[in-house]
């Protein structure tokens, strides 16, 4: 639930997020002057990550490097917590136990399951380890990303009532949770269902006197698995971009772990090709003051307090 004091455009009426610089209607610059403008969230994971921090830059000569877009974005996730405690008895008297307790998180913008670790390992498995491209698709498809939105939500405690006051220093955003709880619950049904679902063996004797050996499938019902807690939980996160001369430049942080996904700034253009930075990462010293672009120590020269690629 998002609530803003900023909730219609003065000169024609419209809704507005309370995020908009101006109205989508009629195009009036919404004011943000007034410091009482703000956005409150009933549950997200804390800012721990601040905006000062989270446009540093590393380098020897940072002021020749701009910020040309900056927004902390705030994704909604389902957090839905189950328990399984099931007995079953196969033909020969003998009982089986198929028990579980798990978190699994979905993304509600979409209604994807953020937990499925199975999918997560096929998608991995199709990959050729020796294509670079491939593990550019790795790293940028979200993977990375995506198990430490799971540890996060799992590991850091949410806080409710979160008042986001409204700031000219950067955007705020509010992915909306095009995915109702609803549909993230049945989807973690069907999940739970089919990967809590185990065969066993069990032992029979036939009339010759011999032991045959045979399968029974336990699939837990969907009145035998118990919804322990649900709740739509959002996750901050960092999206900002650089510019330095003729070249641009994306971060992108979660704001809960301080956990920097993406950072092109911090590694050398001369060594951008994923083949080398799998290997070693040259990191930048430095953005060349003509060009913008950014080098490590073999690729930037000094002169007279300037920085210059060859």
């Amino acid at each position: 639930m998002i609530k803003s004091s900023a909730d219609s455009c003065t000169e024609c009426g419209s809704v507005l997020r309370g995020t908009e610089k101006f109205c989508p209607s009629c195009g009036n610059r919404v004011s943000t002057d007034d410091t009482s403008d703000e956005i409150v969230l009933d549950v997200t994971l804390p800012i721990s990550l601040e905006y000062t921090e989270a446009i540093k830059i590393n380098i020897n000569n940072p002021s020749t490097v701009k910020i040309s877009k900056a927004d902390l974005e705030f994704y909604p996730y389902y957090v839905i917590e189950y328990k399984i405690d099931i007995q079953r008895i196969d033909p020969s008297g003998k009982k089986h136990n198929l028990q579980n307790h798990e978190i699994v998180m979905v993304d509600a913008s979409n209604a994807e399951l953020l937990s499925d670790a199975k999918r997560t390992m096929e998608f991995v498995s199709k990959l050729n380890p020796f294509s670079s491209a491939n593990k550019k698709d790795l790293v940028h498809g979200g993977i990375i990303e995506r198990n430490q939105i799971i540890h996060d939500l799992k590991n850091v405690e949410p806080i409710r009532d979160h008042r986001l006051l409204l700031t000219s220093d950067y955007g705020i955003n509010i992915i909306d949770n095009k995915a109702s709880l609803i549909v993230a619950e049945k989807a973690v049904m069907q999940d739970v269902i089919i990967r809590n679902t185990k065969q066993v063996s069990y032992k029979i004797r036939k009339r010759n006197g011999k032991m045959e050996e045979r399968k029974l499938q336990i699939v837990p019902r969907r009145h035998e698995i118990g919804i322990e807690r649900k709740s739509l939980v959002y996750v901050p996160k960092w999206n900002i971009t650089f510019r330095s001369g003729d070249f641009e430049y994306k971060r992108m942080a979660l704001a809960a772990s301080c956990i920097i996904i993406v950072d092109e700034i911090t590694l050398c253009h001369m060594h951008s090709s994923l083949a080398k930075i799998w290997n070693r990462h040259k990191r930048t010293i430095a953005v060349c003051e003509i060009c913008g672009r950014a080098f490590c120590n073999d690729h930037i020269f000094r002169i007279n307090q300037m920085y210059y690629c060859k």
